[in-house]
C-alpha cells in the first residue's frame, strides 16, 4: 500500500488550484465559477494550443512539477479531475 506524503497537498487543495488558474481563461460569463469538474479545457472552454501551454505552464509554477508534452493528451484536457490526477501523480514522482 502506498503511503501519502505529508506535504502533497490534497485533492480537494489541487483542484482548487487548478480553478483558479482556469477561471480567468473562460470567456463565457454563465461557465465563470461553475463547479464542473467535466469542463473540457478545448471543446468547452476554448483553449488552443497557445492556451494550452499557458495552463500548463501555470499549473508547473503552481505545483513545482514539469510536465512533458507527451503526458499532455486529449483525456488529461478533459477536465480538472484529469488534471488533478496528472499534477498528484507528477507530485508523486517528485517527492
Amino acid at each position: 500500500m502506498e503511503t501519502k506524503n505529508p506535504n502533497q497537498p490534497t485533492r480537494t487543495k489541487i483542484v482548487a488550484e487548478l480553478k483558479d488558474i482556469l477561471e480567468p481563461l473562460i470567456t463565457d460569463t454563465d461557465m465563470v465559477g461553475l463547479d464542473n469538474h467535466r469542463l473540457h479545457l478545448i471543446s468547452d472552454i476554448g483553449l488552443d494550443s497557445i492556451g494550452i501551454l499557458q495552463v500548463i505552464l501555470e499549473i508547473e509554477k503552481a505545483f513545482g512539477i514539469v510536465i512533458a508534452s507527451h503526458e499532455v493528451d486529449m483525456e488529461v484536457l478533459a477536465g480538472l479531475e484529469s488534471l488533478a490526477t496528472l499534477v498528484e501523480n507528477k507530485l508523486r514522482e517528485t517527492h
